[in-house]
């Protein structure tokens, strides 16, 4: 990292309340939020999402593997 990018660092401190299931961290008034809410709400972090190689195939492998059924018998 650069100096100069040392001061974009917030940092979060103490103990956080997270469920061991589901992640979702507890905050003060005793409301369960998904993490990324909560470090939004608390940093000036700022989250965008996409999918894992491992989860995708998870998720994904049924449909994975009919298009790949589809592009062989297309190409035949």
């Amino acid at each position: 990292m650069r100096p100069a990018d040392i001061s974009l660092i917030t940092e979060l401190e103490g103990l956080i309340p997270i469920c061991a299931s589901c992640k979702k961290i507890r905050d003060d008034k005793g409301y369960w939020n998904r993490v990324e809410s909560y470090i939004e709400a608390h940093s000036e972090a700022e989250f965008t999402h996409d999918i894992c190689p491992e989860c995708s195939e998870e998720l994904y492998a049924n449909m994975q593997a009919k298009i790949r059924k589809r592009e062989k018998t297309s190409s035949v």
